[in-house]
């Protein structure tokens, strides 16, 4: 079944219940958490995680969860796809990464070869 989203977390007990795991999943929500002793497992999540809470949620008061849900989804809408330029992408954004790779594959379509 495809999942629609993912949930990051550390090790903490209550999100290992099972009562909790069974309402993620009734909910197509997908688990991600790195095994005991591999932090880099984990990464990528937890360095988009402190770059929400750095630039969005701790510096701004809001009065209701949907305008903090609103505000995270503009910037990972806005700034994270549309304005970061990663090195791990060639110092490119996202969204011209995927340009890039879209266009290349279109190419060796043409081209005759099969990717």
């Amino acid at each position: 079944m495809h999942q629609s989203q993912i949930l990051h977390f550390d090790k903490g007990v209550q999100y290992a219940a099972n009562s909790y795991k069974t309402l993620l999943a009734s909910h197509h929500v997908a688990i991600s958490i790195a095994e005991v002793g591999t932090a880099w497992q984990n990464g990528y999540a937890e360095r988009a995680i402190r770059t929400i809470k750095e630039e969005e949620t701790e510096p701004t008061e809001f009065r209701a969860c949907l305008d903090s849900l609103r505000q995270t989804e503009s910037l990972l809408d806005e700034a994270h796809m549309n304005r970061r330029i990663p090195s791990s992408l060639s110092f490119s954004t996202p969204v011209e990464y995927e340009e890039q790779w879209a266009e290349g594959q279109a190419h060796l379509i043409s081209q005759g070869c099969w990717v």
